[in-house]
C-alpha cells in the first residue's frame, strides 16, 4: 500500500478511528483517485485525504450506500 508515517487509534462508544498517515505507492495512489473504500485483509475502510476539511469528509459521507446479498445480474454496466 505505501509507507507508514504516522499511527493512531480511537475508540468512540462502538466504533473505532484508525489514522494513518502513509505515502502510497503508484498503484495505490490510482485506486485512491478513483475509489472511496479499499479492503485491508477483509475489513472494509474508507479512505480520506489528509488535507480535506471535515466538512469535505461529510460531504463524502452522504453518496454512499452499503447494499448486501447483490443480484448476480446486477454490474457495473446495468448502473
Amino acid at each position: 500500500m505505501g509507507h507508514t508515517i504516522k499511527l493512531s487509534v480511537k475508540w468512540q462508544h462502538k466504533y473505532q478511528t484508525l489514522r494513518v498517515k502513509i505515502v502510497l505507492n503508484s498503484f495505490t495512489l490510482s485506486q485512491f483517485n478513483k475509489f472511496w473504500t479499499t479492503d485491508l485483509e477483509g475489513i472494509p475502510v474508507r479512505w480520506f485525504s489528509a488535507s480535506w476539511t471535515l466538512r469535505k469528509r461529510k460531504q463524502r459521507e452522504k453518496f454512499q450506500a452499503v447494499i448486501h446479498d447483490i443480484p448476480e445480474e446486477m454490474t457495473m454496466a446495468t448502473l
